[in-house]
């Protein structure tokens, strides 16, 4: 038996919002969801996080499957341990993808475009930034890991940085995560303050 591959046009989706005027401060932020959540649920949380002056790309993963036996409800992921090169590759062209063309519509430059991964998609987000830091000013990563990897981490310090909410300063209603950007071509670390987010799923 001998295994064969081949390619095929995938359609992509992604939900966008734009706030109502844009001005130099405007960023724009592309937000990948968890596996088995979907980009409506990310883009509220996102809108929550970030307030309503920032653009948002809620990017939807490629692989869909229903979130049990019998149910309609239908869940999205980014990557398996089946061939994880051609998950990480689609990522990449989906990200940069949505980066420059969502960007080149509202007119924002590289530098204020901002990756946000929630669980799975965070390590992807990481590989990204690694493979193209001229595309994005900086990765926030919620409850995930970096990928671990010489390319991607040059330090133990980067390689530890936001893997999850940040535990030291947590106070009630308040979310902290760590967050790195990439400025004078190197990464930096800091920590931001949020309001505590709705859970996922809920509405309104």
């Amino acid at each position: 038996m001998r295994e064969r591959t081949f390619s095929a046009r995938l359609g992509c989706r992604y939900l966008l919002h734009a706030p109502g005027s844009l001005d130099p401060r405007t960023v724009l932020v592309a937000a990948l969801h968890g596996f088995g959540q979907n980009p409506e649920d990310m883009l509220r949380l996102t809108r929550h996080m970030v307030g309503p002056r920032h653009a948002i790309a809620a990017i939807e993963g490629p692989y869909a499957f229903f979130l049990g036996v019998g149910s309609d409800l239908v869940g999205h992921g980014w990557i398996t341990n089946r061939r994880p090169a051609d998950s990480i590759r689609l990522h990449h062209e989906m990200v940069g993808h949505v980066l420059e063309e969502a960007g080149s519509e509202l007119a924002i430059p590289a530098e204020r475009r901002v990756l946000l991964g929630f669980s799975q998609a965070v390590s992807l987000n990481y590989r990204f930034a690694a493979a193209y830091p001229e595309s994005v000013r900086g990765v926030a990563g919620i409850c995930g890991a970096p990928a671990y990897s010489p390319r991607c981490c040059t330090s133990r310090a980067a390689r530890t940085s936001f893997t999850r909410p940040n535990a030291r300063n947590n106070t009630r209603g308040v979310c902290v995560f760590d967050v790195m950007m990439w400025s004078s071509n190197c990464w930096k670390a800091g920590t931001v303050f949020l309001p505590a987010p709705a859970p996922f799923g809920r509405t309104g």
